[in-house]
């Protein structure tokens, strides 16, 4: 049988247990038998001890076989159990079977005792790897025994002698029957003593060899039938030794041996096939067996209260297959009921099933299919055009079968379950892997191959720690497994490496895997890539943060810019106080106005750079703008690292957002000494003008540009780094040290300008960033000279100047009142618009800040229109919006003016303001 069998031999003849064991070699299987005598030992053994079959004598000194079985049934009910015994009668053998013995063989018939060993070792296999195989297995078996239980068995006494009967029970005694009765009259009805082949005597052989005897009657029964009876007979020895009486008992086997032969008809043809191949084999042979016309297995879906014939056998062919409404049908009492029987007139039961009455079915049986959990899958049924011949029969076999059968369909379904299953894990989009319960990898889908680049047969069979690396410590890996090995579920985020080293962050569920029996037997870990997901809520918090800036800056320009404003104005005053011969004076006087013009442009640069809008492009010089620049970063770049400047050409020029200019020379020279912080080095700064034919750009015409070269000596950079520095937010900088936006903002201020950028670099010898604009050809925007003398003067006009900061309202005032005007200030501008609306004509200009508390100058503005259209009014601001602006503009604000505002700015504005109103009163 392939491996040796582990038997437990309780017997107390070691002559009769080494017997049985030859005898099992001889048949070929090979066996390790422990001999027991006693109870205590029996017990002991079965307790210390793993057998695969126990053999039982019936009768042991102070002992017996029942109650050997009894005892096993409580400590190893899945151990077959066969009574080996000498002098096992036919009711003790039932009892037997009733209380679960496997099988019985008599020691006079040890041929048996092999088939009988195989039969069942192998019923024991099919238990354990079907769960509904057992069930049927002992369906059949409390069958039989209740078919056994309901026969009354003829049980009487012969003397040897002469065959007269000498007691005998009521079941073997015929109506009318003599006083004197002969055993061969009692059951059988013949004048004289058995003998021949269908009437062998059971007398004389027990006679003969003082052992039971078994033997077979065929004869016509009370109805006319032909029957087959089993006669027992057991010898009854007196004190000679000699066979004096038998005790004789018969048991009609007829149904017995019809089933029998049904039931082998039917293994033998469905014994070697499973799935549509078992179910087409067991309709055709169930309906052979029990010759009737039709037979079926079908599947039902309860919730759809349908049926779908898996096979089906009508007449002498397979069918097709078709589905029905179970409806009205017999079927839905089967599925609904249980098993069901309609031996004729079924068509008038269910007037509503037309398929009954295309078949021409008079008789229907049927028995439902059950899954392990009690759910019902299908029915097993057989239908005829005439009553149902062996009902009993039919129900025996279709109950014995529908084990079966359901076990089948329970297997198809969770074959097709699990392949549904394995299509989904297949298909899944997150990474699987399963390993079992020693860590080694047993399966990964293809999406973790997708993701980390592990092909599946390189890594099943692998340990899970080839997964392990340096991103986690050893301490992380081993809480995991902690949790899990303890049956917990571990949720988390870990990062895992690529096959090509590269890195990827996943959110993990690692789970125990656990049989039917609750035994863990792995894990699966479900692994979901988020590194996209974490790079977008980078740059998510990213633009939180700029916009928060954009507010900050904001907030910060418009405070600033009132400081500005009353700062510049001041000094405007001062210098134009400032006698001419006190040079000094006037040159710091200049010097402190020059200091505060650049701080007014740092201010708008913060404000254009966090608030992204559109450039302000003008002629400018490339010069200056360099040199201020790098003149900035000496101050913040640590002495280890030299700078040299050189500029070629001071006359460039460029048409360009002077902002913007500075956030390409400021990027990329930060950039350039991030690469050589760690050792020092050289950043050197050129601009040069080269000939546009051969600065090796495509898209650039052919022209002068302007080159500005940042060069470094640092760690440089390989291909596949060049490859992404502009993409946004790539940066090869620490956490916290860089958002990875500025090459991509030099990179789209370049192609906006219509000029080039071109990267070279080597590891370790540095890299070189060349930035090439069109030089600007026409003249250079001049910016001029505030100086109070060349303003234009008033003539006494009235202008009213509303400004929530004191110190602007002041200087203000006194600027205009020196430029001629007379000026009416007020720092509240609820209160201005109440002065303007007692004499809204009495105001030649009104001169108002934006931002402003209760009330923001443009509000007021558009009151102040609403009465007087035609009044000039010129809006003021230190941190200007397009939409306000565009919004001022088309309500009829005249002008806006960006502070801090010179004396020169703001004298112009109020002349071409009045000279507009001139212009429409003489028009």
């Amino acid at each position: 049988m392939g491996t040796r069998v582990t038997i437990l031999n309780l017997e107390d003849s070691p002559n009769d247990a080494e017997l049985n064991q030859v005898t099992l070699e001889a048949e070929g299987i090979e066996c390790d038998v422990t001999r027991v005598e006693t109870r205590a030992q029996f017990v002991a053994a079965m307790e210390q001890g793993t057998f695969d079959l126990i053999l039982a004598d019936y009768s042991l000194p102070g002992f017996d076989g029942l109650r050997a079985l009894e005892l096993a049934l409580e400590r190893i009910p899945d151990v077959p159990f066969i009574f080996v015994s000498g002098a096992l009668g036919e009711e003790v053998a039932i009892e037997a079977l009733k209380r679960g013995a496997t099988d019985y063989v008599l020691k006079d018939k040890l041929s048996r005792l092999g088939p009988a060993v195989r039969r069942a070792l192998n019923e024991r296999q099919q238990r354990m790897e079907r769960e509904r195989a057992e069930k049927a297995q002992r369906e059949q078996s409390e069958f039989l025994r209740n078919v056994f239980e309901s026969v009354a068995h003829p049980f009487y006494v012969v003397d040897v002698r002469n065959y007269e009967v000498i007691m005998a029970n009521s079941a073997a005694l015929r109506p009318g029957s003599e006083d004197r009765i002969f055993c061969y009259a009692l059951n059988h009805g013949r004048s004289q003593p058995c003998e021949g082949e269908d009437h062998p005597c059971p007398l004389m052989a027990t006679v003969a060899t003082k052992m039971p005897t078994v033997v077979e009657h065929r004869h016509e029964g009370v109805d006319g039938m032909p029957r087959i009876v089993e006669v027992h007979g057991y010898p009854v020895l007196d004190e000679r030794g000699e066979v004096s009486q038998m005790i004789e008992y018969c048991v009609d086997i007829t149904d017995r041996r019809r089933l029998e032969v049904a039931m082998r008809s039917i293994l033998e043809g469905t014994s070697s096939v499973v799935g549509t191949g078992f179910f087409r084999r067991l309709v055709s042979n169930l309906a052979r067996a029990l010759s009737v016309r039709y037979a079926e297995v079908a599947a039902v879906d309860a919730s759809a209260h349908r049926a779908r014939t898996l096979a089906i056998w009508a007449g002498d062919a397979h069918a097709d297959d078709f589905e029905y409404d179970l409806a009205g049908t017999p079927c839905e009492n089967v599925t609904q009921k249980g098993f069901c029987l309609y031996p004729s007139n079924v068509q008038a039961l269910f007037p509503s099933d037309f398929l009954l009455a295309q078949m021409g079915v008079e008789s229907y049986m049927g028995v439902p299919l059950r899954a392990s959990s009690g759910e019902t899958l299908g029915l097993l049924a057989v239908m005829d055009d005439k009553p149902l011949p062996n009902a009993l029969q039919a129900e025996s076999l279709l109950r014995i079968f529908s084990a079966r059968a359901a076990t089948e369909l329970e297997r198809q379904l969770a074959e097709q379950a699990l392949a549904r299953l394995a299509t989904v894990v297949e298909q899944a989009t997150d990474d699987i892997i399963i390993t079992d319960d020693a860590g080694l990898i047993t399966y990964v889908n293809p999406a973790f191959e997708r993701t980390l680049g592990h092909a599946r047969k390189d890594i099943e069979g692998c340990s899970a720690q080839i997964l392990q690396n340096d991103a986690q410590s050893e301490a992380f890996y081993h809480n995991v497994y902690r949790t899990v090995s303890r049956g917990s579920i571990w949720t988390g985020r870990i990062t895992n490496r690529r096959r090509d080293g590269s890195l990827v962050d996943e959110d993990v569920v690692v789970s125990p895997i656990r049989d039917p029996a609750g035994k863990r037997i792995g894990y699966v870990a479900i692994m979901r890539d988020v590194t996209e997901r974490l790079q977008l809520e980078a740059q998510l918090r990213q633009a939180q943060k700029m916009e928060a800036i954009g507010t900050l800056a904001g907030g910060i320009a418009h405070d600033f810019n009132n400081i500005l404003a009353a700062v510049n104005g001041n000094l405007e005053l001062a210098l134009d106080d400032a006698p001419i011969e006190l040079t000094d004076l006037r040159e710091s006087l200049l010097g402190a106005t020059n200091a505060s013009t650049r701080a007014a442009d740092l201010v708008r640069q913060i404000l254009a750079f966090s608030r992204q809008g559109q450039p302000e492009r003008k002629p400018m010089p490339l010069a200056p703008l360099v040199k201020e620049t790098v003149k900035f970063l000496r101050a913040s770049i640590p002495a280890t690292i030299e700078i040299e400047c050189r500029i070629l050409s001071e006359s460039l020029a460029v048409f360009a957002d002077a902002t913007q200019m500075h956030q390409i020379v400021m990027n990329l020279c930060t950039n350039a000494y991030h690469a050589m912080r760690d050792r020092g080095g050289k950043l050197t700064v050129e601009l040069v003008e080269v000939d546009g034919k051969n600065d090796g750009s495509s898209n650039v015409p052919p022209e002068s540009m302007a080159r500005l070269t940042v060069r470094d000596t640092g760690m440089g950079m390989d291909a596949a780094t060049m490859s992404r520095i502009f993409d946004p937010f790539y940066t090869t900088k620490s956490q916290g040290e860089g958002t990875g936006l500025g090459l991509a903002v030099v990179h789209g201020i370049v192609e906006s300008h219509g000029g080039s950028i071109r990267v070279t670099s080597e590891v370790g010898l540095g890299s070189s960033f060349e930035v090439c604009l069109p030089v600007w050809r026409g003249e250079p925007a001049v910016e001029e000279v505030s100086a109070v003398r060349t303003a234009p003067l008033g003539h006494g006009e009235q202008i009213l100047v509303v400004d929530d900061e004191e110190s602007i309202v002041t200087v203000t005032r006194r600027r205009l009142s020196r430029l001629g005007y007379h000026v009416i200030a007020s720092t509240d501008s609820r209160a201005a618009l109440g002065s303007f609306k007692l004499n809204p004509g009495v105001f030649d200009v009104v001169i108002t800040d934006q931002t402003m508390p209760h009330m923001t100058g443009l509000e007021m503005a558009m009151e102040m229109l609403r009465l007087r259209p035609n009044c000039p009014v010129i809006l003021c601001t230190g941190y200007g919006e397009r939409k306000t602006e565009e919004l001022a503009r088309s309500c009829g604000v005249r002008d806006i003016l960006r502070k801090p505002i010179t004396t020169q700015v703001l004298a112009t504005a109020i002349n071409r303001a009045l000279k507009t109103v001139d212009d429409k009163n003489g028009a």
